[in-house]
């Protein structure tokens, strides 16, 4: 992800279903269900200060529309944003850098309006420069992983943060060693994987407690690839590797489920995707039966963005070619019932479309709805609040 990026935006699925029972128990009254999404984008060319707008999303329908509370402004600038369901309610988390230090800020979802309520702010010191800063969350929603200085030890460290299922707060439980690129769980969370500055492709064992990571020494093969993502059942993990014009090819490995080492299982023909020259970004419905594989325009050669539906052996986590996805932008699946995909299109509007349960293919736009900023980067989509 480019750290330069002015857009991001997040689905925040907040579940609301009432039935009500008045006078007669047969009586009832459904809410739709909703979801929150929200879009961040650069104030001006000038400024990096960011402002987060919310929308709603009618998960029955694919409606959308603007939410009408107060906006959330950060002063820096927007790196990522991620979202975690907790038995409280759905909080919210970003990291961004002013180009000298990088910060983690959490937020609490305010039910019934889609509010940003402000948490905490931690500053990671000295890490722009010293590798693209992560941020991730683990399967369990227990801990949320960033990268800081170690002092104390001169060294780059992955710290774990304890999530508060109550308030979203963020407590330090660990500080492993390490200067990464990428972080990715694979489900239920045991094992993560991820590539150092240099690409080498890592594997760790996950500890449950702290939430800190131990090398899988000679469990991973040597090779320079750009983790991913791994499928909701945590079968494969899936790389990006760099031909030799700088093109990116998906490539997939079989996780053990004991020992969480990887076996080469194969990669997608580049004639089968098309060449793209710019790291893809691929996403999975709830169910794990269908992937979505979208690359942004590259420089050589020069395409428009493309996107492709894939279907997900569910023994081996292999990925197959349906065929072109539609839409443009990155996409997100709305999670409360995972028929919707939100993606954002070349006219800088944020559309709905239905996903077809037995073939993955996408549905013509449901809805649309423009967006204030212009440089859509990233859609990503979290569970539903609980």
């Amino acid at each position: 992800m480019n750290s330069k990026s002015s857009i991001l935006l997040l689905l925040l699925a907040l579940q609301v279903s009432l039935i009500g029972c008045a006078g007669n128990p047969t009586d009832s009254l459904i809410v739709p269900k909703s979801t929150y999404a929200y879009v961040a984008g650069a104030e001006s060319q000038a400024s990096k200060a960011v402002t987060i707008t919310g929308y709603l999303i009618n998960a029955d329908t694919g409606a959308l529309s603007t939410l009408t509370g107060p906006t959330t402004t950060l002063p820096d600038g927007l790196i990522k944003m991620l979202s975690s369901a907790q038995p409280a309610g759905a909080f919210l988390f970003t990291l961004s850098s002013d180009g000298i230090n990088s910060n983690v800020r959490s937020f609490k979802v305010k039910a019934g309006t889609g509010v940003l309520a402000p948490v905490q702010e931690i500053i990671l010191r000295n890490t722009e420069g010293s590798g693209l800063p992560i941020l991730s969350i683990h399967p369990s929603g227990k801990f949320l992983y960033a990268q800081r200085s170690d002092f104390r030890n001169n060294r780059l460290c992955v710290v774990a943060y304890r999530i508060d299922p109550y308030t979203g707060n963020l407590t330090e439980r660990s500080c492993s060693a390490g200067e990464l690129q990428t972080l990715v769980f694979a489900p239920p969370g045991d094992f993560a994987y991820g590539n150092a500055n240099d690409g080498a492709l890592g594997g760790y064992i996950v500890n449950q407690d702290d939430g800190s990571l131990t090398s899988l020494e000679g469990a991973i093969p040597d090779t320079t690839v750009s983790a991913l993502a791994s499928d909701p059942r945590g079968l494969a993990l899936y790389t990006l590797r760099l031909d030799y014009y700088g093109c990116a090819l998906l490539e997939s490995w079989t996780i053990n489920s004991q020992s969480g080492s990887l076996i080469f299982a194969g990669s997608i023909p580049q004639t089968n995707l098309g060449p793209s020259c710019t790291p893809g970004y691929t996403i999975f419905t709830p169910s794990g039966d269908f992937a979505y594989l979208y690359y942004t325009p590259g420089h050589y050669p020069h395409y428009a963005n493309e996107s492709f539906a894939l279907s997900v052996d569910r023994t081996t986590g292999n990925l197959t070619v349906i065929g072109a996805a539609g839409g443009s932008g990155l996409p997100a699946i709305e999670p409360s019932h995972g028929k919707l995909m939100i993606s954002i299109n070349s006219y800088q509007g944020l559309v709905s479309q239905f996903i077809d349960p037995q073939t993955g293919i996408l549905s013509q736009t449901v809805s649309t709805i423009p967006l204030p900023q212009p440089s859509p980067d990233a859609l990503i989509v979290v569970a539903p609040a609980k």
